[in-house]
């Protein structure tokens, strides 16, 4: 093997190491009672069961024992990421909760080969072919969306590829492919939901004029009206420089076109992030003639610790369990934490869920009508192979989070689960040991 490509392996199995080390461990072990092997011990089992590819290696001269065949029937997952470039931190935090999935496992773990992916649709389509070659049981990945259309065009899959990222909406997905991501759209559809509950009719939305901010709004009336609420309007207005008071009034007109009265508005849905939601919060109130009676919705993004309890004060968002695992005791997730350790812990969870979910595919067990309650949702997967994520909502309370009554991770979604199919495969594991 020639000596740089021995090297840039060594410094990535170092960097692998430590992380699991550092971090992998503790999250690892936070869902297991009873279960606290040695570090070493653990570092020791992830060693053995795990490789990286930085770039395509080689065949060597005597490949590695195969793993015994277990009763999950899982023996090699390849797990595709941008590990070096400028995704390589959103890439890191991912691969960090797939390894704790697999460190906090309860069956006998496959090997798992992480292939640097890059950022182009060439690169991707390079570490996909490198990983096919081994045979794995599942792909997972690639993360970003340009890579995942190349692969959707240009490959026939002929292993289960389960996608970190969701295709472009005019290309048809292909066989053999399992969407999965974190999308503001289940954030917005989530949204919808909870205001119908609610029982909230007639809605208005005010987005920003971004693609993010079209295809968030748009989730919401789609879902809101499928569900039989009334969108009386919608507005844009750009999230960089302009006055917002305008459009606001605009919005919150209760004349129709014929100068008669609208029916009254009764929520509105508000597309943006927090630095123009922490402006537009106290003017949707002071514009409205019953302030108290408006209720804000808005996504995970519109909510920041740095807005006032006056600007945040009232506005409800749907966001992963994980992060709003505390909001029914009246603690606030975000408030502990900064905004780039959130972020961190979504891509954590993202990897968590991931590994979960593969293992369920190559099971045949994640199918229509079967729910994984996850770390970032109550999962679901649909005929065309999107998994869609039902989250927690909660209300800002008093400057707290507080969780919503009608959450709907806490209702009928998250019937039936894999809580039976995996006691079953754990006490078959326990006799492989």
């Amino acid at each position: 093997m020639p000596a740089d490509i021995i090297d840039r392996s060594l410094r990535v199995d170092r960097i692998c190491t430590n992380t699991i080390i550092a971090i992998l461990v503790p999250l690892a072990l936070s869902g297991c009672a009873g279960f606290a092997p040695s570090p070493t011990a653990q570092v020791t089992r992830v060693a053995r069961a795990s490789t990286i590819h930085t770039q395509p290696m080689p065949v060597r001269a005597a490949d590695p024992p195969k793993p015994l065949l277990t009763d999950s029937g899982v023996r090699s997952i390849a797990l595709l990421l941008p590990i070096s470039g400028r995704f390589e931190n959103p890439a890191s935090a991912l691969r960090d909760g797939f390894f704790a999935a697999h460190l906090a496992s309860r069956y006998p773990r496959p090997l798992i080969h992480v292939y640097d992916s890059g950022e182009t649709g060439e690169s991707a389509l390079t570490a996909y072919d490198t990983a096919i070659e081994r045979s794995p049981d599942i792909v997972v990945g690639p993360l970003l969306r340009e890579q995942l259309d190349a692969l959707a065009n240009q490959r026939q899959f002929v292993r289960p590829v389960l996608s970190l990222n969701y295709l472009d909406d005019a290309i048809a997905p292909p066989p053999l492919l399992y969407q999965f991501g974190l999308s503001p759209e289940d954030e917005a559809r989530e949204a919808a939901a909870s205001a119908i509950d609610s029982n909230l009719r007639s809605a208005v939305i005010l987005a920003e004029e971004s693609d993010w901010g079209t295809r968030t709004a748009s989730s919401f009336r789609d879902h809101f009206e499928a569900l039989g609420g009334t969108v009386l309007r919608t507005r844009r207005f750009s999230a960089v420089g302009d006055d917002s008071s305008e459009t606001i009034r605009g919005l919150l007109d209760r004349r129709t076109i014929n100068g008669s009265a609208d029916e009254d508005i009764e929520t509105v849905f508000i597309a943006t992030g927090a630095a123009q939601a922490r402006l537009i919060i106290p003017e949707l109130r002071f514009y409205w003639h019953r302030p108290n009676d408006l209720v804000v919705y808005g996504v995970a993004a519109s909510y920041d610790r740095s807005l006032s309890a006056t600007d945040r004060e009232g506005l409800r968002f749907c966001g992963m369990p994980v992060v709003l695992a505390s909001a029914s005791i009246g603690a606030d997730p975000y408030g502990t934490s900064s905004a780039q350790s959130v972020g961190r812990t979504r891509l954590q969870s993202l990897g968590f869920d991931a590994y979960r979910i593969a293992r369920a595919i190559r099971l045949k067990e994640f199918v229509v009508g079967t729910t994984i309650d996850g770390r970032t949702g109550a999962l679901l997967v649909q005929d065309d192979g999107r998994i869609l994520r039902r989250l927690s909502c909660s209300e800002v309370s008093d400057g707290h989070l507080q969780a919503l009554d009608n959450s709907a991770t806490a209702t009928a979604y998250r019937q039936p689960t894999l809580t039976a199919l995996e006691d079953r495969l754990d006490d078959g594991a326990r006799q492989t040991r």
